[in-house]
């Protein structure tokens, strides 16, 4: 074994100092094929990352009307819990959404002054609504816009974050594309 090593090594040696040119090429695409394959591997693995960071933060809000009684929601929340796609329900009441809006804004004294002169409380109950997949949020919004529970729902926001996350899948796609079309051409 250690004869057949020394003989592949010395047989090499041999034809690169006889052929540097080819040597020296085959070395150049070999070395840009590599540098390829892992810039492919690396952007692949940062691009799902930043994918799975962006889903973190999706979520499905729903903002009640203001007459929506407690039991209305309650009710709701009951049968949005029996949907196996769902991983979590955060409900928002109305007083721990003008604390939060508080917290947000406790730098901003002139949104903190207006807020006091208004008095009363403008902000609603909501949920915060967590899928599995991102396929799933559009499959709840549907339902919401369809249920008899459409008559309670102020609004729901998902369009935004929608458009954003479809943006960053295609981004990386039309990158993995192109990355794969290089290899491709070089490996010709």
């Amino acid at each position: 074994m250690l004869i057949f090593l020394q003989r592949i090594l010395k047989n090499g040696w041999k034809n690169f100092i006889r052929n540097p040119l080819l040597s020296l090429a085959a070395s150049f695409i070999n070395s840009l094929m590599i540098s390829t394959m892992i810039g492919l591997i690396v952007f692949s693995a940062f691009s799902n990352i930043l994918i799975k960071y962006i889903q973190q933060k999706l979520d499905l809000s729903i903002y009640f009307k203001e007459t929506v009684s407690e039991n209305q929601i309650k009710s709701l929340q009951a049968e949005l819990s029996t949907f196996d796609f769902i991983e979590k329900i955060n409900y928002i009441t109305k007083e721990e959404a003008l604390e939060i809006f508080k917290e947000k804004n406790k730098d901003n004294p002139l949104i903190l002054d207006a807020l006091e002169e208004l008095g009363s409380n403008p902000l609603s109950a909501s949920f915060a609504i967590v899928t599995k997949k991102p396929e799933d949020y559009e499959k709840l919004a549907q339902f919401l816009r369809t249920s008899k529970y459409r008559n309670i729902i102020e609004e729901i926001t998902f369009s935004r974050n929608k458009e954003i996350i479809d943006r960053i899948v295609s981004i990386t796609n039309q990158g993995k594309k192109i990355i794969f079309f290089i290899i491709f051409t070089i490996s010709l």
